[in-house]
């Protein structure tokens, strides 16, 4: 064997060693993720807390969803709007000179999901019929609701989401308990 070939040789397997550190610390493209990956401390804001007995906050009289039986992301986030549409609705209906039409649409999203429970953004629009003063007609309108759910295996809590696009430190609102 030749300097030449010996030199390459080593130099491959050099080359070759250090990609495998490299993707070691990157990562490689293998999913050995687990569902702990995924959870966060919640360093950048308060988990809301409950004090026992769960009690329930006031809320607009309406028919709420009732509290998820599991506490999995697609439950959770199905109760946030499920319970944010009743809410909104009840909210308007509360109102005397407006007249509940219906929703415009409504979105759901797990923001985060921490060692104990999620934080989900809900918004949902709210279509509305008002009567005028002159008793000519009817305006037509429509509201946003967009607030924050924290909900865990203990209870669910609300509170009005504000533009930060994170959840808030405090204003949260115990709405269910388990």
């Amino acid at each position: 064997m030749d300097r030449r070939t010996v030199l390459g040789s080593v130099s491959t397997a050099i080359l070759t060693t250090l990609a495998g550190c490299s993707r070691s610390l990157i990562g490689d493209d293998t999913d050995t993720s687990s569902e702990e990956d995924y959870t966060t401390d919640t360093d950048a804001h308060d988990t809301p807390d409950l004090t026992e007995p769960c009690s329930v906050s006031s809320t607009p009289e309406a028919d709420y969803p009732v509290f998820p039986s599991e506490i999995t992301e697609e439950n959770v986030e199905t109760f946030a709007v499920d319970f944010e549409k009743r809410f909104a609705e009840a909210t308007i209906k509360n109102q005397p000179n407006k007249k509940f039409g219906g929703f415009d649409g409504s979105t759901g999203n797990v923001h985060e999901k921490t060692k104990s429970g999620y934080f989900i953004e809900v918004t949902v629009s709210v279509d509305y019929s008002m009567a005028r003063g002159d008793e000519t007609g009817t305006d037509l309108g429509s509201e946003t609701f967009n607030s924050w759910y924290y909900i865990n295996s203990k209870f669910a809590s609300r509170s009005d989401r504000d533009t930060s696009g994170s959840p808030p430190n405090s204003g949260w609102k115990t709405v269910a308990c388990a």
